[in-house]
């Protein structure tokens, strides 16, 4: 969540002051009314701190930036020495626990807008040590101003790294605001092949439940990274919000319970095995709203990441490619199901097509009222209890693909193949 100047601000409390609550993303300011005037604008007997910056920020008017030529910056010591400081060869990371490895696997991320610098968190999707090589996840509105556009200055900072001098120049390379993730990309970093940076391990967000117990890490108020801890209140739910360019848009998020706060955005969300289940994303504010924040689910989250790395890495494509089928699915009965070994309860439906489009491939043969089994894209299959599990699933399909869906009609069992082809992808903003 990216920290704005005064004037931001308040634009941001008169659109606040219209509505007793509102969910706020493209500031990145997730701002308690209540509590504003005291945390961004000073107590009364203090100056205004417009233009304080945290100590880990690099000096913006250094001709250098982000290059980090320091001749006084401590040389590693050799890998057979006993080291006892950071930054290490990475040895002792092996044996911190998988909790504190999330800590390893987080960093914050700053934005150089020229009007406005800004500062999140990110996430270590895929990581090369040996190269200095990575890819992080953040949020889109962390790197994204609605005047300026993509950030062209974007630099990472490691957990116990936050000088100047170990500052890692980043670049984006594509992202959404419809879906508010982006990738950022590192190469040859001399201060990652020397870190204890460590890869983040994913785990699958449609095995949470409600009152799992969760951990936030980012950069709360770009004061560094830090962990907060909660629970998981609600498992999936559609969030309205302004995007990173100031248009309405709808997010799938898990609500948490967790504190979130300014600069939380783009860090990772975990179980308590230290998995990725989630990318924090937003939190909602008002003098009657207490502790609901939001994530996005790590299975969408990775369909999404695969889909930037596949269509936008290397290329001037900055956008996600989703393949469409053409049609409207429903949940033609909705319920529960309760897990018989942990008694966890979760939502379920059963899933079926309300309407077949002109632009489906498959229109001469499926048909209204069929029910959805299966989907297959390119061999991994899923079982839809949930309409979003269609689309999310979709959003791996790459031109050349095979999908396979599967439909129940009356006592019929039908599948039908489709080659995944230009004509139904569409550029996602």
């Amino acid at each position: 969540m990216k920290n704005k100047n005064e004037g931001i601000l308040k634009i941001l409390i008169a659109l606040m002051l219209a509505v007793s609550s509102l969910f706020v993303m493209s500031s990145c300011m997730l701002i308690d009314l209540d509590s504003f005037f005291e945390d961004y604008l000073g107590d009364d007997d203090q100056t205004p701190n417009d233009g304080f910056r945290p100590p880990f920020l690099p000096d913006y008017d250094d001709p250098t930036y982000p290059e980090n030529p320091d001749p006084n910056a401590p040389s590693l010591p050799d890998k057979d020495e006993d080291i006892t400081y950071y930054p290490s060869q990475g040895g002792d990371s092996e044996n911190a626990s998988p909790l504190n490895k999330t800590l390893l696997s987080t960093v914050i991320v700053m934005s150089e807008f020229v009007e406005n610098p800004s500062s999140g968190a990110g996430v270590f999707y895929k990581l090369d040590k040996e190269k200095g090589d990575a890819y992080i996840i953040t949020n889109y509105h962390v790197v994204y101003d609605a005047d300026e556009g993509l950030c062209k200055k974007i630099s990472v900072y490691l957990f116990g790294m936050e000088l100047q001098k170990y500052a890692v120049p980043a670049v984006c390379i594509g992202g959404s605001v419809t879906y508010d993730i982006a990738v950022l990309k590192i190469e040859g970093s001399e201060i990652l092949k020397n870190s204890a940076a460590v890869q983040t391990t994913l785990g699958n967000s449609d095995e949470v439940s409600v009152f799992d117990t969760v951990y936030a890490v980012g950069n709360p108020k770009a004061e560094g990274i830090a962990a907060n801890k909660g629970i998981v209140s609600v498992v999936s739910e559609y969030l309205s919000l302004t995007g990173a360019d100031n248009t309405e848009v709808e997010l799938r998020v898990m609500r948490i319970d967790a504190a979130v706060n300014s600069g939380n955005s783009g860090g990772g969300l975990y179980n308590e095995d230290g998995k990725l289940i989630g990318i924090v994303c937003a939190k909602r504010v008002g003098s009657d709203v207490d502790d609901m924040g939001y994530a996005i689910p790590s299975n969408l989250v990775k369909a999404l990441v695969n889909n930037i790395l596949d269509n936008c890495d290397g290329v001037t494509n900055l956008q996600i490619m989703r393949p469409l089928l053409g049609i409207e699915i429903t949940a033609k009965t909705m319920g529960i199901v309760v897990d018989p070994e942990t008694g966890d309860i979760k939502k379920a439906s059963v899933v079926e097509i309300s309407n077949v489009f002109d632009t489906c491939p498959l229109k001469d043969k499926l048909q209204i009222g069929d029910v959805i089994t299966s989907v297959s894209v390119n061999g991994v299959s899923i079982t839809p209890t949930q309409i979003y599990h269609v689309t999310d699933h979709m959003m791996n399909g790459r031109v050349g693909d095979t999908v396979i869906t599967t439909v129940q009609r009356g006592e019929e069992t039908l599948s039908f193949e489709l080659v995944i082809s230009e004509s139904i992808i569409s550029l996602v903003k």
